[in-house]
């Protein structure tokens, strides 16, 4: 689930009426609302609140990531030939971050957005042994915080937005999964 960020709704993936779709309710209770009417699964909600966009991923011939504008309704898609998934929009609007095996192996990249449309190729974010996931914006927009999985550990993981060299935050044995600030 994620919260919009004005706290007036709360979206969720849900089975309901046959199929997977993102949803949203008041926290007061009633109002549920249908958000997305695709043929796929819409799963993995993402939010901003200036511009108000929701970015999900969903599954059709593969998975992909959708950006949907919450005023006009218009959709934008940041389609692959491989699976990307679990979308994260910056607090701005004007990126989103998704895991994908583009490159065979699950890394984090960066989206760049214009008026809620792609502009130019994703760029990769993370290139390292294992497997990166989850990755989420920091509310100033500067940071990406994400869990890298190998050999049977995950430790979570910072990077910039802007690129650069991810840093690696959690040296346990365990599980260290979904970050969020």
């Amino acid at each position: 689930p994620g919260w919009a960020p004005d706290g007036s709704w709360i979206y969720f993936s849900s089975m309901r009426r046959g199929t997977t779709a993102l949803w949203r309710i008041r926290p007061s209770g009633p109002g549920l609302q249908r958000v997305t009417l695709g043929a796929g699964p819409a799963r993995h909600p993402a939010l901003a609140s200036r511009p108000p966009r929701v970015a999900y991923s969903t599954h059709v011939d593969d998975s992909d990531v959708v950006v949907l504008d919450r005023q006009t309704g218009s959709r934008s898609w940041i389609a692959g030939s491989r699976t990307d998934t679990t979308p994260d929009l910056a607090p701005d609007g004007r990126a989103v971050v998704f895991s994908s095996d583009r490159r065979g192996k699950y890394d984090l990249w960066l989206q760049r957005l214009e008026q809620g449309r792609p502009q130019g190729e994703p760029v990769q974010l993370t290139d390292h042994a294992g497997s990166a996931a989850c990755g989420r914006f920091s509310p100033d927009g500067h940071w990406i915080a994400y869990f890298r999985g190998e050999a049977g550990e995950r430790e979570i993981w910072v990077v910039p937005a802007a690129g650069g060299i991810p840093v690696r935050l959690t040296e346990r044995a365990g599980a260290d999964v979904q970050p969020s600030f």
